[in-house]
């Protein structure tokens, strides 16, 4: 996993948390809100392909560590 907090400055991001996998997810940098909601459910059409058991979507706005963190990838490394 690498780490994006040295590219990037805050920016509104599109969070999308799933279950079963259990993971997050970092779409982005928008501009604004608005642009990053304009685009969230083409992400969400995406992950709804790979049958998650919960789905959950905000709009954020943050410098994210890393663009994906999943739970069990995070366990095998510590």
């Amino acid at each position: 996993m690498e780490s994006f907090q040295n590219t990037l400055e805050l920016a509104w991001w599109v969070v999308i948390k799933t279950e079963q996998p259990s993971c997050t997810y970092y779409f982005g940098p928008f501009d604004s809100t608005c642009e990053a909601q304009l685009y969230q459910s083409d992400y969400i059409e995406d992950l709804v392909a790979e049958k998650p058991q919960e789905i959950y979507v905000e709009t954020r706005y943050c410098l994210p560590n890393f663009l994906t963190l999943c739970k069990e990838e995070y366990l095998q490394t510590i």
